[in-house]
């Protein structure tokens, strides 16, 4: 069985959330054939609900493309099986997708 790695794109906010849908990846993938390598790369974004936040309390500035490409500086994107991105901003979502591709990551 081949061993799967994965990025997790996700709010702070989100998190909770995103800690149970990774225990249920790890607990349904064998029955789908899948194993994970490790833990999933995490990438922590800021949002617009951080919007009143001050600049210097949030992750990199608030620069979302700054925390992805700096959190994949040294990941192999071949390395990479799966992508999840949970954003709940439609148009950030968008963005984040396109900074993914750039990093030739389709999401």
């Amino acid at each position: 069985m081949q061993r799967e790695r994965y990025v997790f794109v996700y709010h702070s906010s989100d998190y909770s959330l995103v800690e149970k849908i990774t225990a249920s990846f790890e607990e349904h993938a064998p029955s789908l054939g899948m194993a994970f390598a490790e833990e999933p790369v995490w990438i922590e974004v800021p949002d617009s609900r951080d919007i009143d936040a001050p600049k210097e309390s949030l992750r990199n500035g608030g620069n979302f493309e700054y925390c992805i490409t700096s959190d994949l500086k040294d990941v192999d994107p071949k390395s990479i099986e799966i992508v999840v991105v949970l954003y709940q901003k439609r148009e950030e979502k968008a963005k984040i997708k396109r900074c993914l591709n750039k990093l030739g990551l389709p999401s």
